[in-house]
């Protein structure tokens, strides 16, 4: 599926240089990077358990790594989850008046059928339909 599953590889990479390579980075460059994480994340929950996975493996792995990971790198590696998380509950409820963690709704179900082929075969046949002529 690649209406939400586009940002996860984005996502990685762009966490590891926040993390990783932070110091090498300016300001303006860690925010958008810090916003395009956030807003990955916020898009499939499963983005965002990777992204967890990658900030806890960090975590561990800090100690062995001193020199190529910073606690700061991690700190707003971590930051850009919470971020995300803000970002899903906030706009679940300003689209749809519940502060809900999945936004269901015809969003969900335009994505399924354009994933199963529905809505292609459903343009499919009205278009020969009203391209026929009379």
């Amino acid at each position: 599926m690649l209406l939400t599953d586009i940002f996860a590889g984005l996502s990685v990479l762009s966490l590891v240089i926040l993390v990783a390579h932070g110091k090498w980075t300016s300001i303006p460059d860690k925010c958008l990077l810090f916003g395009l994480t956030a807003f990955a994340a916020a898009t499939h929950s499963a983005t965002l358990a990777v992204l967890l996975g990658l900030c806890c493996l960090g975590r561990i792995a800090r100690p062995f790594l001193r020199g190529r990971i910073s606690v700061s790198g991690l700190t707003q590696g971590s930051l850009t989850l919470v971020a995300g998380a803000v970002l899903l509950l906030s706009s679940n409820f300003a689209l749809s008046g519940k502060l809900a963690w999945r936004p269901g709704g015809y969003g969900v179900a335009f994505g399924r059928m354009l994933h199963g082929h529905v809505s292609h075969t459903r343009q499919r046949v009205h278009l020969r339909r009203d391209i026929r002529p009379t």
